[in-house]
């Protein structure tokens, strides 16, 4: 089963961007902001994302969840280039 209806598979974390490489199962964590992917994010509100990716940004000053998982060249401004172009709009 995925975190996401059956027609459209999500493959990025909807509040990082991060590219799992691969179907987001509902077990998931993501390594970077932190996010369970253990929903239909079809069902969830805007607001969700947005408080989420919020927190992620100001509360915890973006930092990754797995650490060793960061890659060297990673910053901020390429995670909003993730979100802008693998995130569904009504997510952003």
């Amino acid at each position: 089963m995925q975190a996401s209806n059956n027609e459209n598979p999500r493959t990025h974390c909807l509040v990082c961007g991060f590219d799992f490489q691969e179907i987001i199962l509902p077990e998931d964590d993501c390594p970077c902001c932190g996010m369970h992917m253990g929903f239909y994010w079809e069902n969830c509100h805007k607001s969700s994302f947005i408080e989420a990716r919020q927190e992620w940004i100001e509360d915890r000053n973006a930092q990754w969840d797995v650490g060793e998982m960061q890659p060297a060249d990673w910053s901020v401004d390429k995670a909003w280039a993730q979100v802008r172009a693998n995130v569904p709009k009504k997510f952003q």
